[in-house]
């Protein structure tokens, strides 16, 4: 689901809220907030996409992530 909302690309003050389920942090052995954003992170360079991470948490609700795209300069 994320390869294709980055594909079809974010508009300006648009954002992709992204998801992890305990199923992918076993998947790809992260299991942490940090561990989890920067896997984003590498996924967004290796593949040149023009997005930042900002991750954040919340007790009542847990962590979240969201893609949001670079303004340009």
């Amino acid at each position: 689901m994320m390869k294709a909302d980055l594909d079809r690309g974010l508009q300006p003050n648009e954002a992709l809220q992204v998801v992890f389920s305990e199923k992918d942090k076993e998947k790809y052995n992260i299991h942490n907030r940090r561990a989890i954003a920067r896997f984003i992170q590498k996924y967004l360079a290796d593949h040149k996409l023009p997005y930042t991470v900002k991750s954040f948490e919340r007790r009542e609700t847990g962590d979240f992530y969201i893609l949001v795209e670079q303004p340009r300069r």
